[in-house]
């Protein structure tokens, strides 16, 4: 079969548009995963579990300082969920940053001294399940339906 130079330009133009979808989608997932990862290493004490917390004091002028972490995950999720192409692709890069970043903190923590005991292993696990499940998983959710809203309104307002 022979193509003829029209549909040979249209292939071209389709593979073209399908890499750039999925780089955009990835630079989505990267737009969010690395200020999170960052955020969880400079405040990595308000991110990890402890039993005593000491808050700054420029924390107090949220209403509920100690979901600090949530909501900085909310904001450094936005990206992710507001620049991929649909909302399938921003819920998978918003679990890719959720998922991911984590990891951070959590290596930060293995690699101090203090914590190098028998449990060390014990405790990443835990640390990266409380920071998932306790500062992540509702932001994530948050950004994933502001998403959907959006979508909601341009799928209206177009007709």
């Amino acid at each position: 079969m022979v193509r003829s130079k029209s549909s040979s330009y249209d292939n071209l133009v389709w593979r073209l548009g399908e890499a750039l979808t999925r780089k955009r989608n990835l630079l989505a997932a990267f737009a969010s995963l690395l200020p999170l990862a960052a955020a969880m290493l400079m405040w990595g004490d308000l991110f990890l579990w402890a039993k005593v917390l000491h808050i700054p004091d420029w924390l107090n002028a949220l209403p509920a300082p100690l979901l600090f972490p949530a909501y900085l995950a909310f904001l450094c999720l936005l990206p992710a969920a507001l620049l991929a192409d649909e909302l399938v692709a921003a819920g998978v890069a918003v679990a890719l940053a959720v998922l991911v970043a984590p990891l951070f903190a959590v290596a930060a923590y293995a690699l101090q001294a203090r914590h190098q005991d028998g449990a060390l292993l014990a405790n990443m696990a835990f640390h990266y399940c409380w920071i998932v499940l306790f500062f992540c998983v509702v932001p994530a959710l948050l950004v994933l339906l502001f998403r959907a809203a959006l979508d909601w309104i341009r799928r209206r307002r177009a007709g």
